[in-house]
């Protein structure tokens, strides 16, 4: 399993994590977080469809601009190679964390913009955000191109660091090969317990907003992805590097 945040940083705690013992019973444990808004859910305008050319050519007909033709200039659509999976989820991703969701039609001069026409030019907009970025993308032919990174373990400390003590979302690449699919997680909630000699075995759920709607949607749909794990934990704290992705969530 690959997860990665690869495009914008953004956002979201770090609650130290402890073992209760009681006599010879393992206890699970929980740690949990979440963000202090919502992300919303919005369209991811796939390349093979034309991107976000039409609501562009609204906002051409009313600015008299060429965005239309600069997206065909960099090659986001009309292109023969284009994949099915390449779109708009990294720059949805950063629109839906950063911006205060479109929930109503807007005219400007005589030209009617939807919900999701809007949120299709925040994407624009967001298209090109500076991140700071963990782990690496597989499958770029750069890097260390290991599907496992980022390692449970750090998965787990950025996800507290941000989303619980933050309060603030995390983009994540969620598919673990050449693909990318990003989605904003706003809660996440991890359950473990001993496993001896110091390890731990676990369970981490995300909860991102989906990005598997119409563009006019309004609101969350949330999206759930559960992963296992082990790692080590002394004192009550993580142990840097020590994790490993188990199961079906380590392919």
């Amino acid at each position: 399993m690959n997860i990665r945040k690869n495009t914008s940083t953004i956002v979201c705690l770090a609650a130290s994590v402890t073992l209760v013992l009681l006599g010879s019973a393992v206890v699970a444990q929980e740690d949990s977080g979440t963000a202090g808004d919502y992300p919303w859910s919005g369209y991811w305008w796939p390349f093979a469809e034309g991107g976000i050319t039409v609501p562009l050519a609204k906002y051409d007909q009313v600015y008299k601009t060429s965005a239309v033709a600069f997206e065909q200039q960099r090659g986001r659509v009309n292109r023969a190679d284009v994949q099915d999976w390449e779109g708009f989820c990294h720059a949805w991703s950063a629109a839906s964390v950063t911006e205060k969701e479109p929930r109503e039609a807007r005219t400007y001069q005589g030209v009617e913009f939807s919900p999701g026409e809007q949120k299709a030019l925040l994407c624009g907009l967001h298209y090109s955000d500076t991140a700071n970025t963990y782990g690496d993308r597989y499958g770029d032919g750069q890097g260390s191109e290991d599907k496992n990174d980022l390692t449970p373990d750090e998965v787990w400390r950025h996800l507290q660091n941000y989303v619980k003590q933050q309060k603030v979302p995390l983009i994540f690449d969620l598919d673990g090969g050449d693909q990318v699919w990003n989605y904003p997680v706003y809660q996440y909630e991890v359950t473990y317990q001993e496993a001896g000699a110091g390890w731990v075995n676990g369970t981490m759920q995300l909860i991102v907003a989906d990005d598997d709607v119409e563009p006019d949607y309004l609101g969350t749909q949330p999206g759930i992805y559960t992963y296992t794990f082990r790692c080590r934990m002394t004192g009550g704290s993580i142990v840097a590097g020590s994790g490993q992705w188990t199961g079906e969530s380590a392919k």
